[in-house]
């Protein structure tokens, strides 16, 4: 009987009966897919997306630095990154819109809140804690306070505790 390795499942055995040669590197699967990539169905910066009875489009995203605010201000652990979203309610009634369901994911997989606190030192900043009747919009900045080493993939945002996240690709 043909020698068979113990390590490779069967499906992946030679067929002609013949086994691998001693220090012969077997065949190498194919990678799987980085975790820093944003899903296949993200959509990107200016693109609307729904979550719920509320349409998020992120306008832009831009540093932040290590400190917020003009009088008052607040310092990052790391450093704040700015994500500008327009929040519209497509839905018959008000909808609550709070900046804290909303995540960031950095290249190494990694998944961030927003540092509301950090939020209130931005001047007009709609997005903290929000009612929206229907059809009206608002204007606002996430505000996510990230380690220095990490670089942003995507923001998953929610319209709400029982609307599913969707996933908006910053790059």
């Amino acid at each position: 009987a043909p020698a068979v390795s113990q390590d490779a499942p069967a499906a992946e055995q030679p067929v002609d009966g013949s086994a691998e040669e001693p220090g012969e590197a077997p065949a190498e699967e194919p990678a799987e897919e980085p975790a820093e990539e944003p899903a296949d169905d993200a959509v990107g910066i200016g693109t609307p997306v729904a979550s719920g009875d509320l349409e998020f489009t992120v306008t832009g995203v831009e540093p932040g630095g290590t400190e917020i605010g003009d009088v008052l201000t607040t310092t990052a652990q790391g450093e704040f990154l700015l994500v500008h979203i327009e929040v519209r309610n497509t839905g018959d009634s008000a909808e609550t819109f709070s900046d804290s369901g909303q995540k960031l994911i950095d290249s190494q997989g990694r998944e961030h809140e927003t540092d509301s606190s950090a939020s209130i030192y931005l001047p007009d900043n709609d997005v903290l804690f929000t009612s929206i009747n229907p059809g009206n919009t608002v204007v606002g900045t996430l505000v996510f306070d990230l380690p220095a080493d990490a670089e942003p993939v995507s923001v998953l945002l929610s319209g709400g505790l029982f609307s599913s996240d969707v996933e908006v690709s910053l790059r």
